[in-house]
């Protein structure tokens, strides 16, 4: 996947203090800091790639009564795609209701589900588990 690719390539190329000092140098903190854009970035470009599916699900609804089986059916030309694995996004439809999602920075389909940072479920944890756009409350 490109967006993983990218993301190795700045890991690797990054220039590393190979002297006894390294861990001194700031180098692992300067990288990490990269990451948290790149995450940044990539959740909020996916939060809208699936708001614009989403959109078109709903027109989808209003012209034909029900859901789409598959995002195929919307005949979007330029359908979003997941920007982490640059596969399809996963969509599941269950009577009146769907569930929309990416799989997230880990890269693993966990099925959409959302993992919280807290045990009141107020902040969502973007390291784990799916990124996931739902008609109810996560």
């Amino acid at each position: 996947d490109l967006f993983h690719e990218h993301v190795n390539f700045v890991i690797f190329s990054f220039p590393r203090n190979s002297t006894p000092y390294s861990s001194l140098s700031g180098d692992e903190y300067l990288l990490g800091g990269y990451l948290y854009i790149l995450q940044q970035y990539a959740l909020a470009e996916t939060r809208v790639n699936l708001a614009v599916v989403a959109c078109a699900i709903e027109r989808y609804r209003l012209s034909y009564g029900m859901l789409p089986a598959a995002l195929e059916d919307l005949h979007m030309p330029d359908l979003p795609h997941d920007i982490i694995n640059g596969e399809t996004l996963h969509y599941r439809a269950t009577g009146d209701d769907y569930i929309l999602y990416s799989v997230g920075w880990n890269g693993t389909d966990d099925g959409g589900k959302t993992v919280f940072k807290t045990s009141n479920n107020d902040q969502i944890d973007p390291d784990q588990g799916d990124w996931v756009w739902s008609l109810k409350p996560l």
